[in-house]
């Protein structure tokens, strides 16, 4: 209890162990943003950028599988999510002096990219990056959370 980190790190190992067997993609999918989330609140963004990387992996290598695929909407939701995730992440930054430089790969048999260096924003130049790469990322989401029908979504 009141351990964070270490909470999400067990959560995070825990995916991984399920990747070895059959999963339900919609929860890993679902639980591997959720974690992203803890790690953007807590600084820890290059954590976050490996969590949104695994989810999306998975989403998208469980939607080319016939009998597992989502419904297309659903998948479409869960991509936006995803999307609508890493728009926080670039939010985030541009509100902070910088991150937690240090990262652990959960998920080596993913073969993930190494996530970009998360410096804080300290120039014009590197706060316009930040922002268009978030504006990119909300605009992604924003074509699945339309006003109607997602209203605390699209805010």
């Amino acid at each position: 209890l009141g351990n964070g980190t270490e909470s999400a790190k067990l959560l995070a190992k825990t995916l991984h162990r399920q990747l070895t067997g059959e999963i339900d993609a919609k929860d890993w999918v679902v639980n591997a943003t959720s974690i992203s989330g803890f790690y953007i609140n807590s600084g820890h963004y290059k954590q976050a950028d490996h969590m949104l990387q695994a989810a999306k992996k998975v989403l998208d290598s469980r939607w080319a599988i016939p009998e597992a695929q989502l419904e297309k909407e659903e998948r479409e939701e869960h991509d936006s999510n995803i999307s609508r995730t890493w728009g926080a992440l670039h939010l985030h930054r541009l509100k902070t002096d910088g991150s937690v430089d240090e990262w652990e790969d959960f998920f080596p048999s993913l073969k993930l990219c190494r996530p970009e260096s998360y410096a804080a924003c300290g120039t014009y130049k590197e706060a316009r990056k930040a922002f268009l790469s978030g504006m990119k990322a909300l605009t992604k989401a924003e074509k699945f959370f339309v006003l109607d029908g997602f209203v605390t979504e699209h805010i």
